[in-house]
């Protein structure tokens, strides 16, 4: 029995325990956040000897080089200028105001999530880039990418950005604002703006520039390009297209039988873009139109169509045999008919012949002969004139008997003749 009452008075009741875990739980939260506390003071303490210890360095830097300019300093340089391990810091900054050197850095590794900031004299280690005060530094700003960047028309442009970085804050890269616009399709020199500010706005603004030049020359077409069937007239319509501007007053014709370009001060006609072009009055030959152009940029096109084959040539008409005859009434007539020819479009019919001729009937009688070639020139007509002549005499014969015998005193009648 006292075995078993000593037992009992070893363990713990159910409340008891509860009891005990409710207070070991209120020591915890009392003491965690105090412990954490006390880490967090030794840390900002530390951190901020470390900070007076780059002003330490920087003052006796500048005792031993009176021409050196602690501005320059940064995370990449500090070992080399002043003999401080860059590790544990993610951005050193100096600034001068007021003649006095103002510290920010960014902390990482054991500093991580702490930023120093200030002067010797007034020096906070905080968690908030908010806390600094009197923040003059301005974010630095850089550009990814070329600048100036030299763009073609009509090529794409993908803008490479910025990155932007604080004293205080660290990366503010998202915090960029950028504002222009690039015309691909129009040259021209664009700029494009990129801005950012800090926490206490302090801001920087980098531009780049794109230029965008036009190196394609005009394209020219012809509507239509040529025709090879001959005809008295030609008309065409000359398009100029171009990536940029294209130069209204650059816009120059000429036509030609040669295939070899022109001289450019041979082209002396203008013409509207799109607008009708006509062959000139009275030309035959195989012809070519040339046409110039030049865009703003002073890219230049000459070229010229296919043929144009132009007829203003009339065929020529050769009579066969004389062009004047005379047969004698009676006789037979066959016209001897005529030829032609024509050296470019070709004849569009055979010889016409107008006019008849009868032999029967004496006069003078007018032939005609006309033909026109393909391209609708006439040629100048040509007549034969024949003249129906009667070169006989007149047959008379005398009716009756001849020599006639009649006796005196009788009555004579004439048996009278013909004519023929």
């Amino acid at each position: 029995m006292h075995n078993k009452e000593k037992h009992k008075m070893i363990g713990f009741t159910l409340m008891e325990l509860i009891s005990i875990l409710v207070v070991l739980s209120i020591i915890l939260a009392i003491a965690v956040p105090t412990i954490t506390g006390i880490i967090k003071s030794s840390t900002r303490s530390a951190f901020e000897s470390d900070a007076k210890l780059f002003l330490k360095a920087i003052n006796y830097k500048k005792l031993t080089n009176t021409d050196f300019d602690p501005t320059i300093l940064d995370v990449n340089n500090i070992d080399e200028e002043l003999g401080l391990s860059p590790a544990n810091y993610s951005s050193v900054n100096i600034a001068i105001v007021d003649n006095e050197e103002v510290i920010s850095i960014i902390g990482e590794g054991k500093w991580e999530g702490f930023i120093a900031c200030g002067t010797f004299r007034n020096m906070k280690v905080v968690e908030n880039a908010s806390e600094c005060e009197g923040d003059t530094i301005p974010p630095v700003l850089t550009l990814l990418g070329d600048n100036p960047v030299t763009m073609y028309v009509g090529e794409d442009y993908v803008d490479p950005g910025a990155t932007a970085f604080d004293n205080l804050s660290g990366d503010i890269t998202d915090k960029i604002v950028v504002t222009g616009t690039v015309n691909l399709n129009v040259p021209g020199t664009y700029i494009i703006s990129y801005t950012v500010n800090d926490l206490f706005e302090n801001v920087t603004t980098v531009t780049r520039t794109i230029n965008v030049l036009d190196i394609e020359a005009p394209m020219i077409t012809f509507n239509p390009n040529g025709n090879p069937t001959y005809a008295k007239e030609r008309t065409t319509a000359i398009t100029v297209t171009d990536l940029g501007v294209i130069d209204n007053n650059s816009l120059r014709y000429i036509w030609t039988i040669s295939p070899t370009e022109p001289s450019p001060d041979l082209f002396t006609s203008s013409f509207i873009n799109e607008g009708t072009i006509y062959s000139p009055v009275g030309i035959t030959g195989s012809y070519y139109l040339w046409a110039m152009a030049s865009d703003s940029e002073g890219n230049k096109t000459v070229i010229s169509s296919n043929i144009f084959n132009l007829d203003n040539t009339k065929p020529v008409i050769t009579l066969n045999g004389e062009s004047n005859i005379t047969i004698n009434k009676g006789s037979t007539y066959s016209d001897a008919g005529a030829t032609a020819t024509d050296d470019h479009s070709g004849l569009a019919s055979d010889v016409v012949v107008t006019g008849s001729v009868n032999p029967n009937v004496v006069g003078t009688y007018t032939i005609t002969y006309n033909v026109s070639d393909k391209a609708g020139n006439a040629a100048d007509p040509v007549t034969r004139t024949v003249n129906v002549i009667d070169v006989l005499a007149p047959v008379i014969t005398i009716k009756g008997d001849n020599p006639a015998t009649i006796y005196i005193g009788t009555t004579y009648s004439d048996a009278g003749a013909t004519a023929l």
